[in-house]
């Protein structure tokens, strides 16, 4: 009896410690997939956040203030990208943001075709910002792990277009944003 009963011991301290190591790791899992997920929808730091009204505060209509980043593979930055409504009239305009693929320079610095398409979110979307406020918007970019056509990201620069529109015309400038994908 009692060699059965260290026995059940033994075995019951082994599934507790085997447990104890799937939490864990269940745990780190959910972490670093929250902590991701967090990171794209806080949006960007006080520092963009005060030099986006800085900008537009000076009679910029749109304005990205840190328009380049350095990323792995796998990794996001959001952008800030700023829009002042300057006397489009009474009440309030609708501004409808919209990023696209512009370029892609490999290591060397010569243009190649590649479709990063995947990278951002293709949808227009629409802001609705009073006669003479402003408002400051996220613009996310994930690199992922492989283009659009499924072949693997290669290094290099990649440069993206947002243009704000209003009723289909161009508002302010076009602004251009870069991402060098490193190792």
């Amino acid at each position: 009896m009692r060699k059965a009963a260290i026995q059940l011991s033994v075995n019951f301290v082994v599934v507790l410690i085997i447990a104890v190591i799937v939490f864990g790791l269940g745990l780190t899992f959910a972490y670093r997939l929250l902590s991701t997920a967090s990171d794209i929808e806080e949006g960007f730091d006080a520092d963009t956040n005060a030099q986006i009204e800085a900008m537009l505060n000076s009679g910029e209509a749109v304005a990205i203030p840190i328009n380049r980043a350095y990323l792995k593979k796998g990794k996001a930055h959001v952008f800030g990208l700023g829009i002042s409504n300057k006397g489009l009239g009474p009440g309030v305009t609708t501004f409808d943001v919209q990023v696209t693929q512009s370029a892609y320079f490999n290591l060397d610095g010569v243009k190649e075709s590649k479709d990063f398409s995947n990278f951002f979110e293709s949808t227009p979307q629409s802001y609705d910002i009073v006669n003479n406020e402003h408002k400051k918007v996220p613009i996310p970019i994930r690199v992922q792990n492989e283009l659009a056509d499924s072949s693997p990201t290669p290094f290099g620069t990649y440069v993206f277009n947002v243009n704000v529109s209003v009723n289909g015309t161009q508002y302010g400038s076009l602004q251009k944003i870069y991402v060098e994908v490193r190792s």
